[in-house]
């Protein structure tokens, strides 16, 4: 039993954008280079953003980045830039840890949908993350979602010991935030989702030439683990073995990437100054082919 094979999409209204790349976090299963800070120019970040939405009427941004984007303290001013010269143009998808519930980045959070690092059940999640971690992101999406944000995602991460407990954790953690908030259950269960991750495994990431990444990841069998998760959640199985593999333009402070892990090239970011959006497309879809030889390809 694999993840294979699975189809390659094209998302031609997103873009992925990695603005910093520190985070003070330690996370025991995390393979990124976070210890080391580095900016992407906002330049490039708005010139991207510029392109797409000369020619969508919606563009789509998902936030994310070797670090935390939070701790950049260009990035709420920046969405607030963004926000007011393009208004319900853009949708944002911003990737947490939640650990700063009074972030700015919740005042505004109407066009915002939240993705949240908690690694279910919380026992699980304090001895990985760290102490108190579950309490502050908690407190984040309770913040986030009185403010009226579009939704959370919960990404957990799975091991076979914690898929045995993983739904009621779940089911326990919207009760919660319910009370936090002082929301009705029902509001944060159709608001507040969840969505299981299958970890890179180590030896997967040893195989990509990249700085970005450290050697480190899961160790654990991945057919035992996709075993036990379609006998847990059997949708949820069903979900991550047929969903396809989606490419989007990614920006980094490396250059410009067809994906969110920033393994194939498609160009430069002063290159930015004269591509158009054809351009951008052209290029993303010649690099498909290359997707099926990456080595984090399985489960990307």
């Amino acid at each position: 039993m694999t993840l294979q094979p699975r189809r390659t999409e094209l998302t031609p209204n997103g873009i992925y954008i990695e603005p910093c790349t520190y985070c003070p976090l330690d996370c025991a299963l995390c393979y990124t280079a976070h210890k080391t800070q580095r900016l992407l120019d906002t330049q490039w970040i708005y010139r991207a953003i510029e392109i797409y939405a000369e020619a969508l009427d919606t563009v789509g941004l998902f936030w994310c980045g070797l670090g935390e984007v939070l701790y950049d303290r260009r990035f709420a001013p920046m969405l607030d830039s963004l926000d007011a010269r393009y208004g319900s143009k853009l949708v944002h998808v911003i990737q947490t840890s939640g650990q700063i519930p009074n972030s700015p980045v919740l005042t505004r959070p109407e066009n915002r949908f939240f993705a949240v690092s908690i690694d279910l059940p919380v026992a699980f999640n304090e001895t990985h993350r760290g102490k108190g971690y579950t309490a502050r992101a908690e407190a984040f999406i309770a913040r986030a979602l009185q403010n009226g944000a579009m939704g959370v995602q919960i990404k957990s991460l799975l091991t076979v010991q914690n898929l045995q407990v993983l739904r009621q954790s779940f089911d326990a953690l919207q009760r919660r935030i319910a009370t936090q908030s002082k929301l009705a259950l029902p509001d944060v269960q159709s608001r507040v989702t969840l969505e299981p991750i299958v970890p890179f495994q180590r030896d997967e990431v040893e195989k990509i030439s990249s700085e970005a990444f450290v050697s480190q990841g899961d160790t654990a069998n991945r057919e035992t683990l996709l075993q036990t998760l379609k006998h847990t959640m059997p949708e949820r199985w069903a979900y991550l073995t047929s969903r396809p593999r989606t490419i989007e333009l990614a920006l980094t402070a490396d250059g410009l990437f067809n994906c969110c892990e920033a393994v194939e090239r498609i160009g430069d970011l002063n290159e930015l100054t004269s591509l158009n959006y054809a351009t951008i497309v052209a290029r993303l879809r010649e690099s498909m082919t290359n997707c099926t030889s990456c080595a984090l390809e399985g489960v990307c």
